[in-house]
């Protein structure tokens, strides 16, 4: 007796249904994700980082209101909590340095450059400490080490210039504070870069600092700002003003009507400090 071939055929059929048909059947499979993470820890990390915004906030506000008794709790308290975060460190140590509390200042500065070395900003910081203390030779020490890792910040450069001159070498000074200008001409017209690099500009003899600050400016050639440092060493009672005469730094400006106008106020040469004649 022969098989019915038709009706093995279609049985063959359903029982060799192949994979993709049976897949097409069957409803698909949303995609795997990670597990989200539970609204109570999202809620605890938002509330972490508000809190952290208005810290920052209340730390800043009382900076700029003189409040540093509580700007360095601010800050002390944002640095024990954020201990990676170096910027805290510093600003720490600027409030106290503002409340004259130079050891812990320079404490919270080395902390600063324990947890980022490069931070420059902190070695400049060390070393304002060291100025205001007057240790001139370690305050140096610092400021070059902030110059070294970014040489490109005028403000630094102007902090050697006043180590050097607190270390009577008046002229390493003037040509520091002539790299500062050349970066930044308004560079005495500003207290700081960022509200992080402290400066100390304390001089014991005004007369010959004056004096330097002209030199550095006509290194520059800015007429009006050697003007401007000639008369405040002439009222600080300078004795060697007459220099700008035979000091070929003020060439250039020698011959700027305000720049004669201040050598005006200057007592009448003498022979010796006079330019030769021909």
């Amino acid at each position: 007796m022969k098989r019915p071939v038709g009706l093995v055929l279609v049985l063959a059929g359903v029982i060799s249904l192949p994979p993709a048909a049976a897949q097409q059947s069957a409803p698909p499979r949303p995609p795997a994700t990670a597990p989200a993470p539970t609204s109570a820890a999202a809620a605890r990390a938002a509330a972490a980082a508000r809190q952290r915004e208005a810290d920052e906030n209340l730390a800043r506000t009382y900076m700029a209101t003189k409040r540093f008794t509580e700007a360095a709790s601010m800050y002390e308290k944002l640095a024990k909590a954020n201990p990676r975060e170096p910027s805290y460190f510093n600003q720490a140590g600027i409030a106290r340095m503002k409340l004259g509390d130079l050891r812990g200042a320079r404490g919270w500065f080395e902390r600063c450059v324990k947890v980022e070395p490069r931070f420059a900003d902190a070695y400049n910081n060390i070393g304002a400490s060291w100025y205001t203390g007057r240790n001139f030779k370690r305050a140096l020490e610092f400021y070059q080490r902030a110059v070294a890792l970014q040489p490109g910040v005028a403000a630094y450069h102007t902090n050697v210039g006043f180590a050097f001159f607190s270390l009577n070498l008046p002229k390493d000074a003037e040509q520091a504070f002539k790299r500062a200008l050349l970066m930044d001409p308004s560079i005495f017209q500003q207290n700081d870069r960022t509200g992080s690099v402290v400066q100390d500009r304390s001089v014991a003899d005004r007369g010959l600092f004056a004096f330097t600050m002209a030199k550095s400016y006509a290194g520059t050639g800015d007429a009006v700002s050697t003007a401007s440092y000639l008369r405040r060493a002439i009222d600080e009672g300078y004795k060697d003003i007459a220099q700008v005469y035979t000091d070929p730094t003020f060439a250039p400006v020698l011959a700027d009507p305000e720049v004669q106008a201040v050598l005006a106020l200057i007592p009448v040469r003498s022979e010796a400090s006079a330019p030769a004649s021909r």
